[in-house]
Formats: structure tokens, C-alpha cells, sequence
């Protein structure tokens, strides 16, 4: 017996009822070209609708499943009739997997828009709001497509390993997008708490700075999640004493890998502390010996580009370089001013753009003051050492799971 005979027996008890293709479609709640399929040989029904099947026509799922009604009991038709529930069982496991892949997709994806809409376009609100949309259409689709496969493999006769093992790693899956979906929640979380105004732009260096915070969170709330995974599964499926076992072994190997991870963090972070510099200790800016040089430089009218470089105005006639400033740049203009340690102000008019921050000692005997181009250099360098931090903790939360992998129990194979 083969999967093509259940497809001709189904043809025959339709006719036998008196039924066409469309009213057996209608009842089943599906096309007229899927039941013709069917009774073509062409594809099988889904496993959740074989007892519904059986039920409309008043048969054993084993005899629909072996083409025939009250079959002689053979080993040939009983051994044909586990081949074809197995082959029911591998097709819809494998239509959950290609949806776990498409939820598992739409996580990340929220992660990128996140990034290109906050760093990219200048728009976090649009990214923040897509990235919560996208999380939650992740998990939606997650859970209905384990709803799915959980009402197919309801069908099964019980006691069966591949059932049991099937439902274990659909629930796998399904836990394994819903950690994903948190720590793509925090990684978009320091757009939420740093976001002020419509206008604020989170800079790309603070937001390295504090996600090895956030992904040390959301690896203590995976941990928390995971202690509840075991009550979860075994409340929806009975999956035995053995599973339970293997589970609480696998929650204390957990409670190790976070240890791991938690002294990383604090490692890092001292680490980073302690080489924390300054702009002064990457570039040499120029210097002033008095305060007079310091604010005719100030008050010079200059613009600079994103890059740092200085704006040329040409007058249209002669194509001369007249002016080094944008006329849109005095609204950037503003009086300010200078204290020395004996209280006494010195007022001046920042004009220049190119000064991006400067420094000075208590007299003003010295002023020293970073360009645009400094200040680029500067974040460059910050961003670059952020960046390898991040890089060393997550090879540490990777090693972790590699570690925790290795060393647990491996569920499936004592179902």
C-alpha cells in the first residue's frame, strides 16, 4: 500500500455518498482542486484533516489510511499504514520548519529597519515602530504555526517516538524564536529609553556602548524563560518523567553558562573603563597662549561640511573665493564666554564652526581647541573600540551556547 491508494479510496467514498469534489471541498475547508489532488494521487491531505476525513465517512483512520475497509490485519498493511502516518508526520514538521524560518527572517528584519531607520534615514520613531510591528508578527506567526503542527500531530495515534519527538522540537523551534525576538527587542530598547524628541538621534557610539548591557538583560530574561519552557511543554504535552529529568539538569547547566556570561560582561566593562580616553589623547588640536588669539580664532566666520572640511564661497561673477561661511550658519552664531579661576568672565562671539570643543587651564594662559575633524577622528576611534568590546562579549555568549550545547542533555534522544 502506498500513499496513492488512500487518494483513490477517498474518490470512492465520496461517490459512494453521493458527494462531488466541491461539497466534500466545502465540508473540509478546502478547494475543489486540493480533494481533486487528492484523488489524483498528486498530494496527500493534511495529517489534522485524516480523522475529520475518516469521521465524514465513517471509517478507522487506518483504514483510510490503508485504502480499503476492513483490511485483513497483516503486518504488510499495518507496516504500509506506519509508513504513510510517517510520511504525513515528516510533511508537516517540514512546512513548520520553512515557517520558523520566515518568523526567525522577520526578527532580524526588525532589527535592520531599526538600524537603518535610526542611523540611516534620521527617523527612529518609523524605526521604532516598525521594529515592534515586525517582533510581533514574528512571534504571531510562531506560535499559530506551532498551534498548526500541534492539532496535525494530535491526530496521531499516541505513544509514537517520532510524535513525541516532533513535538519536542516544534516546541525547540518555537522557544528559539521567541529568544531571538528578545534579544532583537533589546537590541532596539536603547532607541526606546534614549529616545527624547521627534528630532533626537541616538549617536551609533553611545548605542555600542550600552548593548552589551541590554544583550546581558536579555540573556538573564531568556534564562528566566527557560525555567518556565519544561511547566509550558509539559502542560500541552505529555512528553514523560524522562523529559522532565533531562530538562532540570539542562536549567542548571543554563544557570552556569549565565554566570559565564554575567563575569564577561563585568570584565569588559572594568576593561573599557580603564582604557577610556579622551579627545586629547587622539588628536593634538591647536593651541593658544592667550585668550586674545583664542577669540579672534573663535569669532573668525567659518563653516565646515559633514566631513569636516572648510566651506568656499565663490562669488558667481569672478568665481573668487569671497567668504568661508554659509549665511544658514548664523543662527549657529552665539555669544558666549570664558571663566579663569579667579571668576572673571571673558565673553566672545562664537562664529567659527570649524571648533568643535576646546580645553583650558585656570589662567587661559593655554586654550586648546579640536576641530570638526578632530572630533570626527575622535568618535571614529570610540566607535572602533566599542565595536571590538561588543565583538569579544558576543564570541563569549557564543562560546556559552557552544559550551551549553556540548554539555546537555540531548532531549530527543531519550524520547
Amino acid at each position: 500500500m502506498d500513499k496513492k491508494t488512500m487518494g483513490s479510496f477517498i474518490c470512492v467514498l465520496r461517490k459512494a455518498s453521493g458527494m462531488t469534489q466541491q461539497e466534500l471541498a466545502d465540508r473540509l475547508h478546502v478547494s475543489n482542486k486540493t480533494v481533486s489532488r487528492w484523488e489524483r494521487d498528486e498530494s496527500s491531505p493534511e495529517l489534522a484533516l485524516i480523522p475529520v476525513i475518516a469521521e465524514l465517512f465513517s471509517v478507522t483512520t487506518d483504514e483510510l489510511l490503508r485504502g480499503q475497509k476492513n483490511p485483513a490485519a497483516n503486518d504488510e498493511t499495518f507496516a504500509h499504514a506506519q509508513q504513510q502516518i510517517s510520511y504525513l508526520i515528516k510533511n508537516s514538521v517540514s512546512k513548520y520548519r520553512m515557517r520558523t524560518l520566515l518568523a526567525a527572517f522577520i526578527s532580524v528584519s526588525a532589527l535592520i529597519s531599526m538600524v537603518i531607520f535610526g542611523f540611516g534615514l534620521r527617523a527612529p520613531v518609523v524605526g521604532i515602530g516598525l521594529a515592534v510591528v515586525l517582533i510581533a508578527a514574528s512571534l504571531i506567526l510562531q506560535a499559530d504555526c506551532l498551534s498548526t503542527l500541534r492539532l496535525a500531530l494530535g491526530g496521531t495515534e499516541s505513544g509514537r517516538k517520532d510524535v513525541s519527538v516532533s513535538l519536542y522540537r516544534s516546541w525547540q523551534m518555537f522557544f528559539v524564536v521567541c529568544y531571538l525576538n528578545i534579544f532583537v527587542l533589546f537590541c532596539v530598547l536603547p532607541f526606546m529609553t534614549g529616545y527624547q524628541s521627534i528630532d533626537s538621534i541616538m549617536p551609533r557610539n553611545t548605542w555600542l556602548f550600552f548593548l552589551p548591557l541590554y544583550l546581558f538583560f536579555a540573556l538573564v530574561v531568556c534564562l528566566v524563560f527557560s525555567f518556565f519552557v519544561p511547566v509550558i511543554i509539559s502542560h500541552k504535552d505529555e512528553l514523560g518523567d524522562a523529559y522532565k529529568h533531562a530538562e532540570k539538569r539542562n536549567a542548571r547547566l543554563r544557570l552556569v553558562c549565565i554566570g559565564i556570561c554575567a563575569a564577561a560582561l563585568i570584565g569588559c566593562g572594568a576593561l573599557q573603563t580603564n582604557l577610556h580616553t579622551s579627545i586629547s589623547d587622539i588628536a593634538s588640536g591647536k593651541t593658544f597662549t592667550s585668550f586674545e588669539d583664542f577669540k579672534e580664532y573663535a569669532e573668525m566666520p567659518i563653516s565646515v561640511d559633514s566631513d569636516g572640511r572648510r566651506v568656499d564661497v565663490n562669488d558667481e561673477e569672478t568665481g573668487e573665493i569671497i567668504r568661508h561661511y554659509e549665511e544658514r550658519d548664523k543662527d549657529l552664531w552665539h555669544d558666549t564666554s570664558l571663566t579663569d579661576a579667579a571668576g572673571k568672565d571673558y565673553p566672545f562671539t562664537w562664529r567659527n564652526q570649524d571648533a568643535s570643543l576646546f580645553d583650558y587651564n585656570e589662567d587661559l594662559s593655554r586654550v586648546t581647541v579640536y576641530s570638526r575633524v578632530d572630533q570626527i577622528a575622535y568618535n571614529h576611534y570610540v566607535e572602533t573600540i566599542e565595536l571590538l568590546f561588543l565583538l569579544a562579549y558576543i564570541a563569549i555568549i557564543a562560546a556559552a551556547v557552544v559550551l551549553y550545547l556540548k554539555k546537555r542533555i540531548r532531549i530527543g534522544a531519550i524520547l
